[in-house]
């Protein structure tokens, strides 16, 4: 919490945490002791991702047994803690596994009540009616008048 009170004494506008779940000897209650630190943190979004394991692809992860990765079962419930607890925390659920504060002032948020939301959580802003690209969101060379 140090280092967020000094980036945002810095000027930082927005600081985020991604935290993963399902880690090798990872269980509910390191994942709960987790969750304590991240909402005492207080950081504008989170989002939280699942471990995924496939040492056939990362030679490192040979040397993790499988015996200590969790459960697919336990990783659903780690899932269901961080929604819960984040949420319990105040913070808005806005979609597959990203949260943020309701007073974060980023198009995020926005984006997600537009129901438009890419891989890195934002979207170009959309026309809420039609759900078609904005104008006012393009740059001079993408726009399409003449």
């Amino acid at each position: 919490t140090d280092l967020m009170k000094a980036a945002r004494v810095a000027g930082f506008r927005s600081i985020s945490i991604d935290l993963i779940y399902g880690l090798p000897k990872q269980s509910l209650q390191t994942m709960a002791t987790t969750l304590d630190k991240v909402i005492a943190a207080s950081p504008d979004r989170i989002a939280i991702y699942n471990y995924a394991h496939m040492p056939h692809l990362f030679r490192s992860q040979k040397l993790i047994s499988s015996d200590d990765i969790p459960a697919p079962e336990v990783k659903l419930e780690m899932l269901g803690l961080c929604i819960e607890r984040l949420c319990a925390a105040g913070y808005v659920y806005i979609g597959m596994d990203h949260f943020a504060r309701p007073d974060d002032d980023d198009r995020i948020l926005a984006t997600a009540r537009n129901g438009e939301r890419g891989l890195a959580g934002t979207a170009e802003a959309t026309d809420t009616e039609s759900g078609t690209p904005d104008a006012s969101s393009e740059t001079p060379e993408e726009s399409t008048d003449a």
